[in-house]
């Protein structure tokens, strides 16, 4: 494969920097307001043991959550848009977080679980080793009933290809 041909290796890279964020992890984990300080659950221990199991659950490569929200969970949710080739690899485009919150667990000692998440993308997309992540746009946004929404976005104006 051609470095960087890969728009899947870059979704692979992004969601594995997501989920090496301890921070950003129990914001998605732990109900509790204080999470960072919270005693997890033994159910909640193990997901953050292997956070790579909230890929698919509670963290997607598309926009839309494709599970039952009957149970009230924080979802961060992701799109790629407008990605440009030159001589066949990759050199730029934009990926939206999209953070869904139940209303019930937006209130957080840190202030409102979304903002706190999204705070964490736009640190740790700043000094990235993936490429070079621009800060773009960040806005609430409509969801459905009972969840908040709130959306960081990222110009990818450069791919790290080196360690394709």
């Amino acid at each position: 494969m051609i470095k960087g041909q890969s728009i899947t290796e870059l979704q692979n890279k992004v969601f594995t920097k997501i989920i090496s964020s301890s921070d950003i992890m129990r914001a998605l984990v732990i109900d509790n307001e204080n999470f960072l300080n919270a005693t997890p659950t033994s159910a909640q221990l193990a997901i953050l043991n292997n956070p790579a199991s909230l890929i698919r659950q509670q963290l997607f490569p598309y926009k839309k959550v494709t599970l039952s929200t009957e149970n009230a969970k924080t979802y961060i949710t992701t799109t790629w848009v407008n990605f440009k080739k030159k001589s066949n690899q990759y050199q730029s485009g934009f990926v939206y977080f999209y953070i869904i919150v139940p209303t019930s667990l937006e209130k957080t000692f840190m202030g409102i679980r979304y903002n706190f998440i999204a705070d964490k993308l736009d640190e740790l997309f700043a000094e990235n080793g993936i490429g070079k992540f621009e800060f773009y746009d960040r806005s609430d946004m409509d969801v459905t009933e009972g969840y908040l929404g709130h959306y960081i976005a990222f110009s990818i104006l450069d791919f790290n290809m080196d360690g394709w």
